[in-house]
């Protein structure tokens, strides 16, 4: 009788734990919609194939069609699957919900739209301070004497 409920316990524990998952990962593929992770992983799925295209230029067009086709259809599943397990080890499925709530409301979707401008302009503000410490360093160093 122990052994026949230990079993039942058993089922009824790893059947919630994966209906967890499974809730946590439809949660997440809706996240990464709408912070547009899916959309900006699927725009660098042609510009993955290009060097492969230019080193095999003998290859029809046709195949490199399908083959994009093929791997933009499994970048929201693959993508999901992948980061799944990463987000669980930080957010609670409720904290990935509201972050998600955030992600949909107005200012959410504002972010997630012009985050690749902010990004970019952020890089080469970082690019200009460091090439500035460079000169800085370079300059304190010729002042003490330690370079020509």
């Amino acid at each position: 009788m122990k052994t026949i409920l230990f079993a039942v316990f058993a089922f009824i524990s790893v059947t919630t734990m994966a209906q967890s998952v499974d809730s946590y990962s439809q949660v997440m593929k809706k996240y990464l919609i709408a912070t547009n992770t899916l959309k900006n992983m699927q725009t660098m799925v042609p510009q993955m194939l290009k060097p492969f295209q230019t080193q095999s230029p003998n290859i029809p067009k046709e195949f490199w069609d399908s083959v994009n086709e093929e791997l933009l259809n499994d970048v929201v599943n693959q993508m999901t699957e992948m980061l799944t397990p990463i987000y669980q080890k930080y957010l609670t499925q409720k904290e990935l919900e509201d972050v998600l709530a955030f992600y949909e409301s107005p200012a959410g979707k504002k972010i997630s739209d012009v985050t690749p401008k902010i990004t970019s302009e952020a890089i080469q503000v970082g690019q200009n301070w460091g090439a500035s410490i460079v000169t800085k360093i370079q300059a304190r160093m010729k002042e003490k004497g330690y370079t020509k």
